[in-house]
């Protein structure tokens, strides 16, 4: 937040979706490497060489955050039968995780073509320290707990996607974002303008 940033978009009461330019700096080049970054062996066992970060951001969890509805980031592209993972996120809490401080809930298994549905029995919950990848197919059901806790539970995310034959574009979860200068919020009036407007009520 000290650092600032330029878009945002809501994802349930308390949850923010940022774009930070910063991460587009040299410094944080560990990021955007598709050669440095500690997770890549990971993600190019999953996705082969032929595939790049199509998106990076970061999720803000505010004290008193609601559980997020379940759900699946993004859906499989084609209903006819399984197709291998053609995209995955690489969470990276910034603070331990917690129970109480909104963890993601996994559902196992559900990044399978028609066994999308929540099962309370195919629940995972990672409990990991701070900077420790979280790596999962695009298509696995999760939710955000909610955090019951007295501090804010930050987490960078990265999105890579196959490149070759891949037909992916998340315009969905992609788009929507508010320049943080172009939100219209409502104003509370200045002082001097609650006194211009008791003048001219009493005259």
């Amino acid at each position: 937040m000290a650092v600032g940033f330029d878009v945002m978009r809501e994802r349930g009461k308390g949850r923010y979706d940022l774009t930070v330019p910063a991460f587009d700096s040299s410094k944080f080049e560990f990021l955007n490497s598709l050669e440095k970054a500690p997770w890549m062996p990971v993600v190019r066992t999953i996705l082969g060489d032929d595939m790049s970060l199509v998106h990076k951001g970061a999720f803000l969890s505010m004290q008193g955050s609601e559980t997020q509805v379940y759900h699946q980031d993004g859906v499989h592209l084609t209903t006819q039968h399984q197709r291998p993972c053609h995209a995955i996120n690489v969470f990276i809490p910034l603070v331990d995780l917690r129970k109480g401080n909104g963890p993601t809930e996994f559902c196992l298994g559900t990044h399978i073509l028609e066994n999308e549905h929540y099962s309370k029995e195919m629940v995972e919950i990672p409990l990991v320290v701070a900077g420790t990848p979280i790596i999962f197919d695009y298509r696995l059901g999760h939710r955000g707990l909610g955090n019951y806790s007295d501090e804010c539970r930050p987490i960078v995310y990265l999105t890579y996607a196959r490149k070759a034959k891949s037909q992916f574009r998340d315009t969905m979860n992609f788009s929507g974002y508010n320049k943080i200068g172009e939100l219209l919020l409502e104003q509370p009036i200045s002082r001097e303008e609650r006194a211009e407007k008791r003048s001219k009520l009493s005259s």
